[in-house]
């Protein structure tokens, strides 16, 4: 999908909810947003009532490598930011309330740990991130732009900073910077005013370094409640310092088998101390480390090693817990706003979250049975009480008898030029089914939920186990034959299909394991690799398979460790192949001899090497389209209008100017209105489906049907033949005369048709062309008689049938339900439909399924029974309570795309493939101003 058109995700979660195996914790200041970030890179939101009720809301995508460290990125409570760090050294900075991207940017180093720090410049307050990981130094970026501003950089025993804090202070402009290397040493940095206004130049060094024997350190707490001391828990034992000396005021060692993780102060005198198994353990604080105490610093520079603080509770797993393939993630929070709870959150492997509420006189509870949960989730518990259940993308076509869940969708490929979607299913079938129609029957209400083997589909046997991946190669190159479809299994066979008549052409057992990857080569390739498609498989070679002759034409297995990428060398005849532990091995495709093995700076130079700018194709239509875009940006429906009589201007010219055996050869609009996306969060998922819809390309390409269409009222022989007639007389300026008095005809004559009705009664006309063509051209004959066709339909009007029932705000006017439903023929959404939002650098946010029905339930409980909802809280509880954003792309989308089938003559939405006996209304009950008024109140009102 191209970056500047308006596109809008739908998903389709599935029954089976993502895998997010849980690696950080952030709570927001008021208490309202959880955001976990997980080992796949996804991050989370999830919304906390007031009740300390979890809700997952949405899932963002944009990360590429594990989460390492969430942060808050803005103080302001109108503006929630947060900041996330990845293993590969990405950076994002995300927009809470939508989960939309600001900025992002990747840097050569990893964060562990992510500060924010607020500062005041006169009257101008400006946020900075404060960051350390793997690198000696404290990173200093700019809250808004992500840019490095200086560095924090240590000039006694430079090492990897493990934890962070800083100590604000409120007498002086001066604040304190305390950090613990992994060898031990505390260092401390003094940051000014001084140094706020210090951009990239020289380094801050440290004011003080000092050994505090602190190895292996897990985290450091500074006490809000007094200022006057911090924590810091190593993996051993826990010590408290003072914050004026850094002076030891108390040390606890661990048990045997007892591995600290981390902990916190939960209040001036009391602290909480997490394990790596999920325990937690809150203590009290010897009197000899509260400030308030006249026994503070008693036992500074004594024996303190031995001084246990008397155990308060004990915080307890549950006990029915999985065994998890990684170590829970616990943090402590309290709210500093509105909210005041005091929560230890705890996240796991499988995706749940667990919260106990802290009480604040913790002397008078009974310690016996410990502090209990106070609430727990998960992904999948929130699907599980989902009614009716998440939809998949073919979960009609997978229920086998005898079972209630689905058979699990493993690979999927998308074809647009048939608009068709290709599923690879766990026991080895593969089912070709047309897209729109299967969305259709996954997510709106109608006769064909009721239809057995609906929607219209292929199945495809061959495979004996699960398919793991699938590929169209003429989709990424013209070379390829159109019929051929490539799938690879866990039975360590790759198979060649013939999709147009379901035969298997021809199947490939060159492999050791598992099918991982399928690949299609460069254009710039020998003829002979031109003509093969590459397998990757989990034995870690890699084959390259001959179409057109049938047979493996090398195979490279020689590799130690699994294969993480695939590079080509094409003017070398170079296959550069690269592994999981940095060695990368070089081969020639023409021989199948091994070049080279190498590793460290050496494979990666050669990696880098073979990423070759390739210049982008310009699109004939980039100029108006960046016009469509700027007028549907700017939300003018005037400049919108304009643009569409351009487009078709330039359609009648071509029409006028092309022979009459060639009318049908318009140029079409190289975007795809609809495109299908298979993605997974983890390999062991099935497959999550993304609708991504083009608005700007159904646009244009539903013009480009209206104008192609032939109409008698529009285009008469009589007058095609007078205009070819003489066209050798004018030359171009009559020729353009032409165009412009056609033009003229074609506004008029739309004009008029939409005051009339969106029904017209030219079916005979088109069946009578269609016949004619197939006599006269017999590929088109051949094509038309194919079996994938599966079922003739207008896939432009069945693509904008889903998104306007899927936009369209339902309970929100009863009246206007009803018309759309019985006279537009749109069908109402049975499940609740998940949108998502595109931003920047293809990071997306994607609203997870619950959170239509949590909306619903806080809006319903707000508004009461007694009364009739206004139009602003029927708003909040469909479509348009997500965000500003997506309700703006929402309500944009439907606008436009109203206006335009406005302006079609016969645009319908009913179909004879969607209804047994669809009704075709007279002249007499259909009023000649109904359709204009129907989508005029379609949107105005949305």
């Amino acid at each position: 999908m191209t970056g500047n058109s308006l596109v809008l995700p739908i998903v389709l979660w599935g029954r089976k909810a993502p895998t997010h195996c849980i690696s950080t914790v952030l709570v927001m200041d008021d208490m309202a947003t959880i955001i976990t970030g997980c080992h796949d890179g996804q991050i989370c939101l999830w919304d906390l009532s007031p009740e300390l009720e979890i809700h997952p809301r949405a899932l963002l995508f944009g990360h590429t490598a594990s989460i390492t460290c969430l942060s808050k990125a803005c103080a302001s409570t109108d503006r929630q930011y947060i900041v996330s760090a990845s293993e590969s050294g990405e950076m994002c900075l995300w927009d809470v309330n939508d989960g939309r991207c600001i900025e992002f940017t990747k840097l050569a180093c990893t964060h562990t740990g992510i500060q924010f720090y607020q500062f005041s410049v006169g009257t101008q307050r400006e946020g900075r991130l404060l960051c350390h990981g793997h690198y000696p130094e404290v990173l200093v970026v700019d809250a808004s732009s992500l840019d490095v501003l200086y560095t924090l950089v240590s000039k006694i025993s430079p090492d990897w900073i493990s934890s962070m804090s800083i100590i604000r202070s409120h007498r002086t402009q001066e604040d304190t910077v305390v950090a613990v290397s992994v060898t031990g040493i505390l260092k401390v940095w003094i940051i000014t005013a001084e140094v706020h206004r210090m951009q990239d130049t020289e380094p801050v060094f440290e004011e003080e370094s000092k050994p505090i024997y602190s190895q292996n350190c897990q985290s450091i707490s500074f006490c809000a409640f007094t200022q006057r001391s911090f924590l810091v828990v190593c993996a051993k034992y826990w010590r408290v310092f003072d914050a004026g000396d850094y002076s030891l005021l108390c040390s606890v060692p661990s048990e045997e088998g007892q591995t600290w993780t981390g902990g916190d102060f939960i209040a001036a005198d009391k602290v909480i101390i997490w394990t790596e198994d999920g325990q937690s353990f809150i203590f009290k604080l010897p009197a000899s480390c509260i400030a308030a105490s006249d026994s503070f610093r008693i036992d500074v520079g004594k024996a303190v090693e031995n001084s246990i603080p008397p155990l308060l509770y004990s915080v307890m797993p549950k006990e029915d817990k999985k065994l998890l393939i990684c170590p829970p993630v616990t943090r402590f929070f309290y709210g500093r706003r509105v909210s005041f709870h005091k929560l230890l959150i705890q996240g796991d492997s499988s995706g749940r979250l667990s919260i106990w509420s802290v009480p604040d006189d913790l002397e008078q509870q009974d310690n016996i049975e410990g502090l209990k949960i106070t609430t727990t989730t998960s992904l999948q518990e929130a699907f599980d009480k989902l009614s009716p259940c998440p939809a998949g993308i073919i979960d009609q076509l997978s229920v086998m008898p005898n079972s209630t869940e689905p058979l699990k969708v493993t690979a999927s490929v998308y074809i647009p030029s048939h608009g068709r979607l290709v599923c690879g299913r766990e026991d080895g079938s593969i089912i070709i089914v047309p897209a729109t129609q299967t969305a259709i029957v996954q997510l709106l209400q109608g006769e064909h939920m009721l239809r057995r083997g609906w929607p219209p589909h292929r199945t495809l046997r061959g495979h004996r186990n699960k398919v793991t991946c699938l590929l169209y190669p003429h989709q990424v190159s013209s070379r390829y034959d159109q019929r051929y479809l490539v799938s690879g299994g866990v039975d360590f066979s790759v198979i060649v299909w013939d999709i147009f008549s379901g035969e298997m052409k021809h199947i490939f057992c060159v492999h050791g394991g598992e099918i991982t990857q399928l690949l299609v080569p460069p254009d710039s390739c020998s003829t002979r690799v031109q003509h093969c498609i590459c397998s990757v498989a989990s034995d870690h070679s890699v084959g390259l398979l001959s179409l057109r002759e049938r047979k493996c034409i090398m195979l490279a297995s020689r590799h130690l460790f699994p294969i993480q990428v695939i590079k080509w060398r094409p003017s070398d005849d170079y296959l550069v192949v690269g592994c999981s532990d940095g060695s990368v091995y070089v081969w020639q495709m023409d021989t199948g001899a091994l070049d080279r093995c190498v590793m460290g700076i050496t494979a990666v130079e050669i990696l880098n090497a073979c990423d070759e700018a390739v210049p982008a194709a310009v699109d004939a239509l980039s100029h108006s389209a960046v016009n469509l875009k700027q007028a549907m940006t700017r939300r003018s429906l005037a400049a919108l209008k304009t643009v569409a009589h351009h487009k078709l201007q330039t359609l009648a010219t071509n029409l006028l100017a092309s022979e009459a055996s060639d009318k049908g050869n318009l140029p079409k609009y190289s975007h795809n209105s609809l495109m299908v996306q298979a993605v997974k969060t983890n390999v062991t998922d099935s497959d999550i489906h993304l609708l991504f819809f083009d608005v700007e390309a159904l646009i244009i390409q539903l013009l480009t049907e209206e104008a192609s269409r032939p109409n008698t009222a529009l285009i008469s022989p009589e007058s095609l033949q007078k205009a070819s007639g003489s066209s050798d007389k004018g030359g171009s300026f009559l020729a353009g005369k032409r165009a412009a008095v056609l033009f003229q005809q074609v506004k008029e004559t739309i004009k008029e048709n939409i005051k009339e009705h969106l029904l017209d009664d030219d079916d005979e006309d088109e069946e009578a062309m269609r016949q004619k063509r197939e006599e006269s051209d017999p590929e088109y004959r051949s094509s038309k008689s194919k079996p994938l066709t599966l079922l003739e339909y207008n896939l432009t009007m069945d693509t904008a049938k889903l998104f306007m029932s899927c936009l369209h705000a339902w309970g929100l006017n009863a009246g206007l339900d009803e018309v759309c439903l019985d006279r537009l023929g749109m069908l109402k959404p049975h499940c609740p439909v998940s949108f998502g939002l595109l931003s920047r650098g293809g990071h997306m946010s994607l609203m997870l399924p619950g959170f239509i029905q949590c909306v619903n339930k806080v809006t319903s409980e707000s508004v009461g029974l007694e009364r009739k909802m206004s139009i602003r809280e029927g708003l909040g509880k469909g479509n348009y309570g997500v965000s500003r954003a997506v309700t703006t792309q929402h309500l944009l989308s439907l606008i436009s795309l109203a206006n335009t089938l406005m302006s079609m003559t016969n645009a319908t939405f009913i179909g004879d493939h969607m209804k047994k006996a669809p009704q075709r209304y007279t002249r007499e009950y259909y009023p000649s101003d109904t359709t204009s008024y129907i989508f005029f109140r379609l949107f105005s009102l949305s």
